[in-house]
């Protein structure tokens, strides 16, 4: 249908364009009959009176006749202008200058908030898809290949006062560091799991506090300790007084019904942020303390902490621990927008030995792949010892999140177009105590964000 037609453009146009050739065909003879009569006249009238006419006279009756002649032109010619525009119009109905696009955005706007209610309306939808193919080689197992997907989708809104309460949901099953979901299964039917249900105040532009399931408040150059996947439960807060920042967080880690030791873990991690010149510069220390995380065992653990011998599979050693995150970038003009290097390291005083881990990166590209022709590539290297940190909350990725683990990662990623892009990721890795026991990982994913 023409865009048009539905308000009566076209169809306006159309009448218009028989209008004008009506006027045409009905005003040509009538302009010839009356010409022809009034010459007649004039010159039966010089006739009977030619004695009375003189030669001016006559002289003026025919400049009046040549006046008039003039003026049917002039008509002839304006209708065939006004013919010319409705054809022109006709050929091209739905071109329309910027302010008449802009006005017609605006209208159907307009329209579209009449019809939807005002609480629909203040809930903003956000989400993403994800595409992947997974090969996988790990020394004494099977070699795999897996397709996987990923869906993402949430909504949050904005009440008085600066609260915002929001949710998401996600594919996967109930291991919080993965949201994939296998191909497989002769096409069942996948889970779609609670992801984020949140309240967050911000009492102040400079303060954030929230509670429920939540995205992780702290800030984490790297995945080395805390898989981007985790949404930690309980409550946080975030905190800037100009260059510096603090941000807490108060997770439970586990409920048990018939049991009041409770594990739970807090943390508190203060921080600067400075920008001077090309060059930008962030840093922050975290201090983690946990309460009773050797009384029960790990859930979604990888099993490479070191255990109690009693049989009760519960951790060995505390994990109250430190750690340090930093990353310093050179922002640059043209193919290359930034260059960065990057790193975190954590410290657990409580094993006498396997008590380290440290990741150090570079990054160069783009600062954001969001749309086409935008880049990045980063490599890291990381050695995460065996009692350095649990083995439920590192990146799953990399040797199922266990530690006691090193390797090498690469990632490219490249936009398609805007907010879809193309990422490749490669693992090398090997177990620290054992370097034949390794694995290699390569990813493949297709990424659109909404």
């Amino acid at each position: 249908m023409d865009p048009s037609g539905e308000y009566g453009y076209g169809k306006q146009k159309g009448e218009g364009k028989r209008e004008v050739s009506l006027m045409r065909r009905a005003f040509k003879p009538a302009t010839i009959v009356l010409l022809s009569l009034a010459l007649a006249f004039s010159f039966l009238s010089c006739s009977k009176q030619a004695e009375a006419a003189t030669q001016t006279e006559l002289e003026e009756k025919i400049l009046a006749l040549e006046s008039a002649l003039a003026h049917q032109q002039q008509l002839e010619n304006r209708i065939k202008a006004l013919e010319e525009a409705l054809d022109q119009a006709n050929q091209k109905p739905t071109e329309l200058t910027p302010d008449q696009e802009k006005a017609v955005t605006e209208v159907a706007e307009k329209a579209a908030d009449k019809k939807l209610p005002k609480w629909v309306k203040d809930w903003k939808l956000f989400g993403d898809m994800r595409l992947r193919y997974q090969g996988e080689d790990t020394e004494g197992k099977t070699t795999r290949h897996r397709g996987r997907v990923r869906f993402r989708a949430g909504a949050k809104v904005e009440t008085a006062g600066g609260v915002e309460a929001g949710f998401r949901l996600a594919s996967g099953g109930s291991d919080p560091r993965s949201t994939n979901q296998t191909l497989d299964n002769f096409f069942d039917t996948p889970d779609f799991r609670l992801d984020r249900a949140y309240i967050k105040w911000e009492p102040m532009e400079s303060m954030s506090l929230v509670g429920g399931k939540f995205g992780n408040p702290l800030w984490t150059p790297s995945d080395l300790l805390w898989d981007s996947d985790i949404n930690p439960e309980g409550a946080g807060a975030q905190v800037s007084f100009g260059p510096f920042f603090a941000n807490m967080g108060f997770f439970v880690l586990d409920e048990h019904g018939g049991d009041s030791n409770d594990p739970f873990m807090v943390a508190f991690q203060p921080g600067a942020k400075f920008d001077i010149g090309m060059v930008d510069f962030k840093l922050a220390a975290t201090g983690y303390w946990f309460s009773d995380i050797t009384k029960s065992p790990l859930e979604f653990s990888a099993d490479t902490n070191t255990r109690k011998d009693d049989g009760s599979d519960t951790l060995e050693h505390e994990y109250n621990s430190v750690s340090l995150g930093a990353e310093a970038g050179l922002n640059l003009k043209g193919f290359v927008e930034r260059v960065a290097l990057f790193g975190e390291g954590i410290y657990n005083p409580d094993p006498d030995e396997n008590e380290y881990g440290w990741l150090g990166g570079l990054k160069f590209g783009s600062k954001k792949v969001n749309e086409f022709g935008k880049w990045q590539v980063k490599y890291m290297y990381r050695r995460l010892e065996k009692d350095a940190w649990p083995d439920t909350f590192p990146d799953s990725d990399f040797f199922g999140g266990a530690t006691g683990v090193q390797g090498h990662e690469g990632i490219i990623s490249f936009g398609l177009t805007k907010n879809l892009t193309l990422d490749l990721d490669y693992y090398n890795v090997e177990e620290i105590d054992d370097s034949d026991n390794d694995q290699q990982l390569l990813q493949l994913d297709l990424v659109a964000k909404f």
